[in-house]
């Protein structure tokens, strides 16, 4: 989607116009102030920094540690009058003032500052301030809140120097400090450095050689915009931007678990190398979510806030873990964005700017709003799940193929087909006989209510309610029938002009809630039950035992065929085979010996009818109990042999039945009982395996009636007239109800819903033998309630479901489709499972609300706040929803002061080493003023008029005269100017980790400049155990494999406690919290890891066999060759000699000691060049490895 760049209302401009000029050469470092005598003073560049420095901590915007009532930092509390009755500052006269009285008292006691803060004002300082108010004591708005102007270009003596207008305002500091700009690079080194800085890795030979050989003016401006096309410019720029973004691929607190981001770092590569505008890569990152029609690119920018660290501990308390997430948000708001070290106002107002604890939990309102739990495993909702592009092509052809599967199948459903039509009628008719034929209503015999109602016996043998209607209500109805088995009860609610609305319930709505449904059954003549007598019990067998290892094995585990037994078959080699018991007696214990072993016991029982009985065992250990192959009991059971074994029923098929016993026995003694019945069974609960309903209300399936809840029922939306009407249900026996003398039955009906009265005015109850209507209990619930209705009486809807179901199950080509239907389905589902996914932002429909943490205690809520920005800034915009998105808008506004200033201050920093202003994330009172102040806003204003256009602000920095510059220094320059802030000279920097590694690959063509930019994390050489020596189990490093291995250091997993050590060891960032600038180190380790690092030796020894190959025949030509590779010069006279002595040094080395020789050249993944001279190979990859650690090497010059 196109994406509006008019962000915000207009407001009006502040017309300020800020001239900054420094005072000193070095900044950040202590220098004299002149008098204002010789110059006119500026509140922001000599006043404010002496009082932030000295006064703010005990007299600035902090309101809880200010002192006396002071505040020095507004005008209008500076002169104003004190309980003393002095004024601290009085414009104009130096005697009334009283803050230089303080300042210059002579006495500890009444100096300020207090003597234990160590700070005392310089004679210098105190006449500054003495100056400053005997002209008034003029009070301006600190510079970086009042928004950028575009000052006009500062003159030049030499107008030939400058190549653009950076240059101008270079130039005219450099004239006025009396320092002449150092000349031009050699184009060898300017193309190395431009190369380096636009895309983090080396130009080629021939990249090299083009540019010395091409004499345009134009020939450097090709370079550069061949740089910022490259896709390398986005990965390198990337890198930089994944510092601020503190981005990972691991979780950082506790397990430091992995986590799925690395689609975010994808997203900034692309927007880099699409240049997407600065504002528009800042609002989709802050709230693409909430942008109209959001992309999925769009969503993804929002891991942003995301990528911060989590937990998944279990002890962890996860609303201290969300204060954790939510405030880290707020920090990377303030460094990223506004340049401004926000955390210490989590606890309190800050001590130096006019930032307060209130506005601080105002901006963290606008990030506490999404749902995230303080403790989630990966992934945290919430996420998306993004596709990569051969996923995305797979899914696209699934999506395809399951479409047109769905037009097939559509068009088989409607196909007319007289012949079909007629066999789906003859298969209704047999399913309705099914449901409806076969059931004998049955006249109650006895009925109560618990409530009192009269429950009437009317004409077609229902029971019609009247009299007490009580809130809640048990029917029970005694009724029997002479039939010898039963399979279902059938209820029918049936509607009465008596009861309210005409229905079928006696509560006003007219609707019923049936909660419970119960049944107990009873022989009707318990003497014509057949006798246990007649039973015959066959002889016990015996089959163990078994050794299992574990007592949860025994009943996960079948050590035989436990349902299909073979008596003839052995176990175990022939050691176990079954064996008869004739001396077992029933009801006697029987001693089982072993540890934690498993015995079988069978025997058969022989009924003339179907029965059922109660068989009695007892186990120590545990047992299951199999009867005819199919299991009685589905999980283990611990029975006690004695004194009061427990007893199950079982229903015995007529003729021989087979039961089978396996029971565990533990250590120690244990032991196994059966006892054989000695009654008959004539009475027992029933228990229902399902029910049926031709209608059920949402939320109300006539199943729930069977839970034994009171707040869950059936119920059929009896308060809807159009669907009020009789109603029947049927509850299926999971076992049929068998007697020989007839049947009694006792139901209970229960309504205790909580809803008063929906309770049932009139009800038949039916029973039926039927062993059909398991089969329609396994149609779809649809189909059941249309097959409910009498032929002729279904609605259309109906009449197609019917049709649909009846074509899809029954007939043949639609079998077939179906089932390649639901294989591509399945197959999307599968895939649809192994999309990766990344945490988004995305907020709650209605925010958790913000209170502030009293001294930053996530414990400690004081009042609510509502989501805001700090006053000293800009207003949000009017009539805006206060969310990200707004504060987003408000932060791209072009009048906004800070985001422009401290984004291209950021940039400066990438190419110079320091920003113009040296404190990059800290533009507030105690940052370090800007040394090029006009620079500063030049910059901001171009950015901002440009369209925020990221690579036009890169070309405009290196195709400067400034950059341009050599960056050897003079003497001269060291001593007047040893930090290079007034840029008289080009810079040189030591490279980053990843681009020291990147290098060294790219030297010997080993990294993977094939691949297009993107993709999920890889493995590069670390020491073996490093993870497992630091992280808790199962936290393997595995290296990955093939072109992996040789991926942009970018791509390497980032394990926040167990960082790459070689990417450590170069200052690269955990990436904990956002990291504005990398520190930057100077150790021995460092040239251990150049010197013996795996990837770096693999490197040397790949380097050395290019030389070999490509450098030419002789000792020289290699030499240069390697130079020109490496760092993109030929070598001097005397390197070139040095080096040629290494060579020579080490063919005599390994000359005597050819197995290390081998064993050097056997590092690394990479196949060695077999037909390569070991011995001149060996003496190469040293002199490749003394080049790859070269100092010149590793830096930027």
């Amino acid at each position: 989607m196109s994406w509006n760049r008019n962000l915000g209302p207009p407001r009006g401009r502040l017309n300020v116009l800020l001239v900054l000029v420094s005072a000193t050469v070095s900044f950040g470092e202590a220098q004299p102030v002149r008098s204002a005598r010789q110059r006119s003073l500026d509140f922001n560049r000599d006043i404010r920094p002496i009082l932030s420095e000295n006064c703010f901590a005990c007299h600035g915007p902090d309101k809880n540690k200010r002192k006396a009532g002071l505040r020095l930092d507004r005008r209008a509390e500076a002169t104003a009058k004190l309980e003393s009755g002095e004024r601290a500052v009085v414009p104009g006269d130096i005697a009334k003032s009283h803050l230089l009285k303080v300042v210059s008292a002579e006495d500890d006691d009444d100096r300020m500052p207090p003597k234990k803060t160590g700070k005392r004002l310089t004679k210098e300082q105190i006449a500054v301030l003495r100056d400053w108010i005997a002209a008034g004591a003029e009070f301006k708005e600190h510079w970086a809140y009042l928004p950028p102007e575009r000052p006009p270009l500062p003159a030049v003596k030499n107008k030939h120097w400058p190549r653009n207008e950076i240059d101008h305002f270079i130039r005219a500091r450099l004239e006025k400090e009396g320092l002449q700009p150092s000349p031009e690079a050699e184009k060898h080194t300017l193309i190395r450095r431009v190369t380096l800085d636009l895309t983090g890795l080396p130009p080629t030979v021939a990249e090299v050689d083009a540019l010395l050989a091409d004499k345009t003016p134009a020939a450097y401006e090709k370079v550069v915009d061949r740089l910022l096309a490259s896709q390398a410019f986005g990965e390198k720029f990337a890198q930089q931007w994944l510092d601020l973004a503190r981005y990972a691929d691991s979780d950082g607190y506790h397990a430091d678990v992995p986590r799925s981001m690395w689609q975010y770092r994808d997203y900034v590569i692309r927007a880099f190398n699409d240049n997407k505008p600065f504002d528009q890569f800042t609002v989709e990152q802050l709230a693409g979510d909430l942008l109209p029609s959001p992309t999925l690119d769009q969503r993804v920018a929002t891991a942003f806030n995301r990528n911060g660290m989590s937990s998944t501990e279990g002890g962890a308390d996860p609303d201290e873990y969300m204060n954790k997430y939510v405030t880290d948000r707020v920090n990377t708001f303030g460094t990223v964005y506004l340049g401004s070290s926000t955390a210490c106002t989590e606890c309190h107002d800050h001590k130096y700017d006019p930032f307060t604890q209130r506005e601080y939990y105002q901006l963290y309102d606008f990030f506490n709003r999404i749902p995230e739990k303080g403790l989630d495993n990966d992934p945290a909702p919430p996420f998306v799940k993004v596709p990569v592009p051969e996923q995305t092509a797979s899914l696209t052809k699934l999506t395809n193929e399951i479409a047109s599967l769905e037009t097939q199948r559509r068009s088989l459903l409607d196909k007319q087909d007289d012949a079909l039509s007629r066999e789906q009628a003859a298969w209704e008719e047999k399913q309705r006989q099914r449901v409806h034929a076969g059931w004998d209503v049955l006249k109650p015999r006895t009925v109560t209510a618990s409530s009192g109602a009269e429950l009437k016996t009317i004409e077609d043998l229902s029971l019609l309610a009247s009299g007490t209607n009580a809130a809640k209500e048990t029917y029970e109805v005694s009724l029997e029938t002479d039939r010898r088995e039963l399979t279902a009860l059938r209820l029918e609610a049936l509607t009465h002009d008596s009861l309210p609305l005409n229905g079928a319930s006696r509560g006003t709505n007219g609707n019923f809630i049936l909660t419970g449904f119960e049944l107990e059954a009873e022989s009707a003549d318990p003497a014509k039950e057949p006798p246990v007598s007649e039973i015959e019990w066959g002889q016990w067998s015996a089959l163990g035992s078994f050794k299992a290892a574990s007592a949860k094995e025994v009943f996960e585990k079948a050590f035989i065929n436990e349902t299909e037994l073979d008596f003839k078959k052995t176990y175990e080699d022939d050691r176990l085979r079954w064996n008869e018991k004739p001396d077992w007696k029933d009801g006697t214990a029987q001693a089982l010996a072993g540890e934690n072993q498993v015995t079988y016991f069978h025997r058969t029982i022989t009924v003339q009818s179907a029965r059922y009985i109660n068989l009695t065992f007892g186990s120590d250990g545990g047992m299951q109990l199999w009867l005819n192959g199919a299991k009685v009991e589905n999980g283990k059971i611990f029975r006690r042999v004695a004194p009061a074994p427990d007893a199950v029923m079982v229903l015995l098929k007529p003729g021989e039945n087979s039961l089978l016993l396996k029971v565990h026995h533990g250590s120690g003694v244990y032991g196994f009982l059966f006892a054989p019945p000695k009654q008959p069974v004539t009475k027992y609960p029933v228990e229902f395996a399902k029910a049926l309903a031709d209608y059920s209300q949402n939320g109300f399936n006539v199943n729930v009636a069977l839970d034994d809840k009171a707040d869950t029922g059936w119920a059929v939306d009896g308060q809807d007239e159009k669907l009020r009407g009789n109603r029947q249900a049927i509850f299926l026996a999971r076992r049929p109800i068998t007697f020989a003398g007839g049947t009694r039955l006792k139901v209970k009906l229960r309504f205790e819903s909580g809803t008063p009265q929906q309770v049932l005015g009139r009800f038949r109850l039916a029973a039926s033998s039927s062993t059909n209507l398991d089969e329609f209990a396994g149609l779809p619930q649809n189909v059941q309630s249309a097959l409910f209705a009498v032929s002729g009486q279904t609605s259309a809807a109906q009449q197609t479901e019917l049709k649909e179901y009846y074509r899809e199950n029954f007939y043949p080509e639609l079998k077939t489709l179906n089932t390649k239907l639901a294989d591509a389905r399945k197959a999307a589902k599968e895939l649809d499972a192994k999309i990766p996914t990344i945490r988004v932002m995305e907020d709650m429909a209605e925010p958790r609300g913000t209170q502030i943490r009293v001294r930053g205690d996530y414990r400690a809520k004081g009042d609510a706040v509502v989501a805001g920005v700090p006053r000293i800034l800009p207003p949000l915009p009017p009539d805006e929803k206060t969310n990200r998105l707004t504060l987003a808008k408000w932060l791209v506004d072009p009048k906004h002061p800070l985001l422009s200033r401290v984004t291209v201050n950021r940039y400066w920093a990438f190419y110079f080493g320091t920003g113009l202003v040296k404190t990059g994330n800290e533009f507030g009172t105690q940052g370090e003023l800007p040394s090029h102040p006009d620079l500063l806003d030049w910059l901001a204003r171009e950015f901002i008029d440009s369209g925020w256009d990221i690579k036009a602000m890169q070309k405009r920095i290196v195709m400067s005269a400034t950059y341009r510059q050599s960056s050897k220094p003079t003497p001269a320059l060291l001593e007047r100017d040893p930090n290079n802030r007034l840029l008289a000279r080009g810079p040189r920097l030591r490279l980053s980790a990843e681009v020291i590694r990147d290098c060294a690959l790219d030297y010997a063509g080993l990294l993977d400049r094939k691949r297009s930019p993107g993709g999920p994390s890889v493995k590069p050489y670390q020491p073996a155990g490093l993870w497992e020596e630091k992280m808790f189990g199962g936290n393997k490093y595995e290296e990955s494999k093939g072109a992996d291995l040789y991926r942009r250091s970018l791509y390497t997993l980032w394990k926040r406690t167990v960082l790459n050590p070689t990417l450590m060891t170069f200052d690269a960032p955990d990436r904990a919290i956002c990291t504005e600038q990398r520190g930057l180190t100077c150790t021995p380790l460092q040239a251990f890891v150049t010197l013996n690092e795996k990837g770096f030796v693999e490197a040397a020894r790949v380097l050395a066999e290019r030389v070999l190959r490509e450098g030419g025949a002789d000792l020289n030509q290699r030499i240069t060759f390697a130079y020109k590779t490496v760092l993109a010069r030929p070598p001097s006279v005397k390197e070139r000699k040095i080096l040629a002595g290494v060579h020579a040094d080490m063919v005599a080395t390994y000359q005597n000691d050819l197995k290390a020789a081998v064993d050097l050249l056997s590092t690394g993944e990479a196949r060695r060049a077999e037909k390569l001279n070991e011995l001149d190979l060996v003496a190469w990859t040293t002199v490749a490895n003394v080049l790859l650690n070269l100092d010149e090497t590793i830096t930027k010059e």
